[in-house]
């Protein structure tokens, strides 16, 4: 179920939408833009560019699982220039951007890929069990993760559940996240959040990514996933620029942009 399309398999790229009102359903999964999409064994990408939705994204029920502010669930995406803003809630597997993507690959089977760039959300993002984050409730995959990660996104979003939460990502495993962070907060009603990401062993990972411990306090912290930064931290050119972000003063032809004062915010949001 989806505002633009419910369910798609193949390639199909989508390009400069913008969508405004609710999707609601008792059955997932569910997205802004697109519910659901998969790819079969040998090709099939789904590519979104340039793509806004505002309003609330609600699964109700149990069958309600996969929600997600722009796409509720695929297994080989790029997602590029992804903007949420409003209130999305399900079961399991709830993000601000894709609810959840995975992708078990076979012997001899080509490479899916999953990639969120340039993305960001804000509102709640709310789960009644588990997997959710300010991002992607959930992320598995078994190929390379070089083809799998998030990277210069952000959700300023409240992210609550009951288990696995993260302020990126719920849950992901053979996946990386690079300069990107969490300025939302976090909330639980059982298991303590991760600030940036619950992981699975060593098969994850993130560089240059942070989240704010002055909204979070409390959580437990350190390398090599959840790298806590005070809000005035936040607010400091140099902690991007000692990260090597493309980061720049407004106007430059920086990936992120920054002024004094205030957080990083994604160049192409001012254009």
């Amino acid at each position: 179920c989806g505002l633009v399309v419910g369910r798609l398999s193949g390639d199909v790229e989508i390009s400069n939408v913008t969508g405004l009102g609710d999707v609601q359903s008792t059955f997932g999964p569910l997205g802004g833009i697109v519910g659901m999409h998969r790819a079969d064994d040998t090709h099939g990408k789904l590519s979104l560019d340039d793509v806004a939705f505002s309003g609330d994204v609600i699964g109700f029920y149990h069958d309600a699982m996969g929600a997600g502010g722009i796409i509720g669930f695929s297994n080989n995406f790029l997602i590029e220039r992804a903007s949420y803003q409003g209130n999305v809630s399900g079961v399991m597997f709830v993000g601000g951007i894709l609810g959840a993507g995975w992708y078990e690959r076979e012997d001899g089977e080509p490479a899916h890929s999953g990639v969120i760039k340039n993305s960001v959300s804000r509102g709640s993002v709310t789960s009644y069990l588990k997997f959710v984050g300010g991002i992607v409730g959930d992320l598995v995959q078994s190929g390379s993760a070089y083809l799998w990660y998030i990277k210069d996104s952000y959700s300023t979003s409240l992210v609550h559940g009951y288990e696995s939460i993260g302020g990126l990502a719920g849950y992901m495993r053979g996946v990386a996240i690079r300069t990107s962070y969490f300025n939302g907060m976090l909330g639980s009603e059982w298991q303590m959040p991760a600030g940036v990401a619950n992981f699975e062993n060593q098969l994850a990972s993130t560089r240059s990514t942070f989240y704010n411990s002055d909204k979070n306090p409390g959580l437990i912290e350190g390398p090599p996933i959840n790298i806590a930064k005070t809000d005035q931290e936040l607010r400091s050119l140099e902690t991007f620029t000692e990260a090597y972000w493309d980061i720049g003063a407004p106007g430059s032809s920086h990936n992120w942009t920054f002024e004094v004062g205030t957080y990083p915010q994604l160049s192409w949001e001012f254009e």
